[in-house]
Formats: C-alpha cells, structure tokens, sequence
C-alpha cells in the first residue's frame, strides 16, 4: 500500500454546511422536549415524595387516634357501675347490632300479654330478669319504658330506665326510646350523653373483631 493511499484513506470529508444545519436544528429542536421531560419528571418525584410525606403524617395520625379511641373505650367500660368487668357485663356492652331471636319465647308473650298493667311488668322483671323479646332485644329495657311512659316526670322510674336502656342492658332501640321519652317530657340529657359516650367507645371496639379482645381479658 502506498503512502498516498493510506493518507487517503485516514482524511475524511468535511461535512457540509447542510448537514451542519440539519443536526443544529434537530438539536436545538429536541431541546425544549428534553427540558420539558426532566422538568416532569422532578415534578413527579417531587409530588411523589410529597405524597409519601402526607401519608406518613396521616398514618401517624390515625394511630395516635386509634390509641387515644382505645384508651377512651377500655376507661369507659372500667368506669361502669360494676365491682368488676365480667363477660357477662362485656357482652352486654357490646351488645350485638343485629339481635338473634331467642329460643325461649316465653319472656316475650308474657310481655306482650302484660299490656301496661304495671303490677304485671313489674312481675316480669322478677320472673325473665335476662329474658328477650321474639326480636331478640333485651326485655327489661321495655319493660321499664312502659313503666316510665305512664309517668315520664316520675325521676325514679326515668332513673331505672335509663339504668336498665342505657347501662345495664343497651341495645339498637335504646336511642328511639329516649327520643320517645323526652318528648313526653322526661329530662335525659345525662342519659343522652352517657349514651352517646359509650357508643363512641363501642364504635371502636366494633372496628376490631371484640372476640380477640374477649379472649385477652376473659
């Protein structure tokens, strides 16, 4: 090979000014949508992180509610007119949002049989202290309500249905009979609120399954 041909072959072109303007354009064109492309993406991570952040502080939040709803809940039973929590006392404040009928019918007919003949409510007291209604609801509370609806300025017999509706045995009816009660004139505000309080408290619990929490304490 000779000397002319192997400088020959090392030199290449200059490129023409065409081709010189064709790539400047192409580049000055790409530019702005590569500018645009890194400008999106910095955005994206910068909402990304601010949606981690924002999450981040909600869940700490709901935790620090979640505690502060279970602290409320667990006082709220331990302040109940009781010596002790029991599992009988348990259950019956979280009473079940849908009552099962029971199998012993007895309680209700003799309810229903008992009219508003006072003496024979009061029997029923005696006789079905636990007893339920074909709906599965507690008696006692209705019983007392009847007992107060004859006299709803009489404080003792609002007192004992307000201990029986609202403590002793709460159930899905319990706010429909206060409504009934205060507009014949009973004052229950007191009751309204200890009502509402506990119903807060069992809202938590109800988020949970309250067996795990049964299972813990019994």
């Amino acid at each position: 090979m000779t000397e002319s041909s192997f400088s020959s072959s090392k030199t290449r072109p200059a490129p023409s000014p065409r081709r010189l303007r064709a790539f400047w354009h192409g580049v000055l064109f790409l530019l702005p949508i590569l500018l645009l492309a890194g400008i999106g993406l910095r955005g994206l991570q910068s909402e990304r992180l601010a949606v981690l952040e924002a999450a981040r502080l909600r869940t700490k939040e709901l935790c620090e509610r979640i505690a502060q709803d279970f602290e409320a809940a667990y006082k709220t039973i331990l302040e109940q007119p009781h010596t002790e929590v029991t599992k009988d006392h348990w259950d019956a404040f979280l009473y079940p949002p849908a009552p099962k009928p029971p199998e012993d019918l007895a309680p209700s007919i003799a309810y229903e049989a008992a009219g508003d003949d006072e003496e024979k409510l009061r029997a029923l007291l005696v006789e079905y202290p636990l007893g339920r209604l074909a709906s599965g609801l507690p008696l006692a509370p209705f019983v007392h309500y009847r007992l107060a609806l004859g006299n709803p300025m009489a404080p003792q017999r609002v007192a004992a249905f307000v201990q029986s509706a609202v403590q002793d045995a709460p159930s899905v009816i319990t706010p429909r009979l206060l409504d009934v009660l205060e507009k014949h004139g009973a004052v229950l505000s007191d009751a309204r609120a200890i009502w509402e309080r506990e119903e807060r408290a069992r809202s938590v619990l109800w988020r949970y399954d309250e067996n795990i929490f049964s299972k813990s304490i019994f």
